[in-house]
């Protein structure tokens, strides 16, 4: 079954999704904020992020993805853009992955055998 890329989007952002805000600045520089909880700001705060033209209300909790150093909101199209490429390199690559992720697993247990033994009490 072949997955569209809507659908692996969504699968690869809930891997890699922290939490929810409400209002939050994307490593583009875009914010994203909840305007379905305007209680959840400062009177000021709301009122400045309605009136910036360059914000972007969503009618749901802001989801932050934490990866390579910054942070991303999952709605933003920076994210999108990103995650599709990863998502079509993993797939391209998916054996060679595994291949690696196989040898760091028989690494770790190599690593765990040399260790000594503990006794317990």
């Amino acid at each position: 079954m072949v997955l569209s890329d809507q659908e692996s989007l969504k699968i690869f952002t809930s891997a890699f999704s922290d939490s929810g805000s409400c209002s939050v600045t994307c490593s583009c520089g875009t914010t994203f904020y909840d305007a379905s909880k305007p209680g959840a700001f400062e009177e000021d705060e709301i009122y400045q992020l309605r009136h910036n033209v360059e914000a972007v209300a969503l009618q749901w909790p802001v989801e932050i993805v934490e990866f390579e150093g910054g942070y991303f909101v999952a709605d933003c199209d920076c994210w999108k853009t990103r995650a599709l490429q990863l998502i079509n390199f993993i797939d391209a690559h998916d054996h060679k992955i595994a291949a690696y992720l196989n040898a760091r697993r028989e690494a770790a247990f190599a690593d765990a055998k040399a260790l000594p033994e503990v006794a317990s009490a």
